[in-house]
């Protein structure tokens, strides 16, 4: 780990967890590569936070310029988080006043277990609400002066006033895997907090959490966030009943991403008992991936997923029926028309992306079989292959 990385999660530490920032240490790691990692991570806010505010040892690191441009980074940071809390009133209100039941998803949430809200920041927002009500809350919000930017499997993609993306769910997957019947049974899971909001259960709410996480691997990694939000979910609900990751097959991977949360946040070690390696490899592999995932570790993740690399291609061209139609509602409605989604595809890939084909096609033939290997390894160590 990089000692930009190692003064990064001192700092979350410190600013987040509650523990103390011992001022001898502030030199440790440059400036701008503490604040690129964090910014990579999607959690800038809380570092540009310690150096704006810390002690003056903090602030002398800072030239004017850097003050300068980390103040308005930081108040743009809390200008959104704003906006975001903004818009959640609005949706919940426009939801009350129509009589539709939902439940706010993921970050909506969990920016109410760190020590201020706009700490936790956040891409878009997501919010669950019935099938049969999906089309009512839709007029709704654009009643309200949403924009619908596009409908696509299990939700809709909307854009508010303000500028935020809405993601309105109507089930929480599409993905046909083992935690897929659990996660359709949602609503069995929801408490009324008041008038039509609801939220989850504390083990349905730990269990989604988990099973998103798992899901983001196949794109290449997670990021480091989820793994905070896990070490605060914990610390938020206590003892937590664990049977529907038990029952959903996510067993060994809630435990190792535990295992990981504790090290990052608690500075605990490993247990001896517990074999290191790959909790290395999965450690390595969630940092380097970033808070979106990178191309080279989603390759890796596919290309174990495929027995040789004939097959790794084959599935790259040949998108498979079930994940056009995820992309393509066209394909869905009419079956038939699939070969022609399949060559839509292929021209909209060749015009957009062919740089990044390029490069894909050029990392995945110079992987090393040690690495595939090592990769593979970790998959079945974390028991998520039936998850990617």
């Amino acid at each position: 780990m990089t000692k930009a990385a190692e003064f990064f999660f001192k700092i979350i530490q410190s600013k987040v967890c509650g523990e103390p920032m011992p001022d001898a240490n502030v030199a440790d790691a440059p400036v701008l590569d503490v604040c690129n990692f964090a910014a990579r991570h999607a959690m800038a806010l809380p570092v540009l936070d310690f150096y704006l505010t810390g002690s003056e040892r903090n602030a002398a690191l800072l030239s004017p310029e850097q003050k300068n441009k980390f103040s308005k980074s930081f108040d743009l940071g809390l200008y959104k988080s704003v906006l975001f809390d903004g818009d959640a009133e609005i949706i919940k209100n426009v939801f009350n006043s129509e009589k539709i039941d939902f439940i706010p998803l993921k970050g909506a949430v969990i920016k109410g277990f760190y020590p201020e809200r706009w700490m936790r920041s956040s891409v878009d927002m997501d919010i669950l609400v019935k099938k049969e009500d999906i089309k009512r809350a839709l007029k709704a919000l654009e009643t309200a002066g949403y924009s619908v930017l596009k409908e696509k499997g299990h939700h809709a993609i909307l854009k508010s006033p303000s500028g935020w993306i809405l993601e309105l769910h109507h089930r929480l997957t599409d993905a046909d895997t083992p935690g897929k019947a659990i996660l359709e049974s949602a609503w069995e899971f929801a408490i009324p907090v008041s008038e039509n909001e609801y939220r989850f259960t504390e083990d349905f709410f730990y269990f989604y959490h988990i099973f998103h996480m798992a899901h983001h691997i196949g794109n290449g990694g997670c990021g480091i966030r989820p793994f905070l939000d896990l070490w605060l979910i914990n610390r938020q609900f206590g003892n937590i009943e664990k049977e529907l990751v038990l029952e959903s097959g996510l067993s060994e991977f809630a435990e190792k991403a535990e295992i990981i949360s504790e090290k990052w946040f608690s500075e605990k070690p490993y247990d001896q008992s517990e074999p290191s390696s790959c909790l290395d490899v999965f450690e390595k592999f969630i940092i380097e991936g970033g808070s979106q995932g990178t191309d080279e570790n989603a390759i890796l993740i596919n290309r174990n997923l495929r027995k040789n690399r004939l097959m790794y291609f084959s599935h790259r061209i040949f998108l498979p029926a079930e994940e056009l139609k995820k992309n393509y509602p066209g394909a869905k409605a009419h079956p038939a028309l699939i070969p022609a989604y399949q060559v839509k595809r292929w021209i909209a890939g060749l015009r957009r992306d062919r740089k990044r084909f390029r490069k894909e096609l050029k990392y995945a033939n110079g992987l090393s079989l040690e690495k595939i290997k090592e990769i593979g390894e970790m998959i079945d160590s974390l028991n998520i292959r039936d998850f990617l």
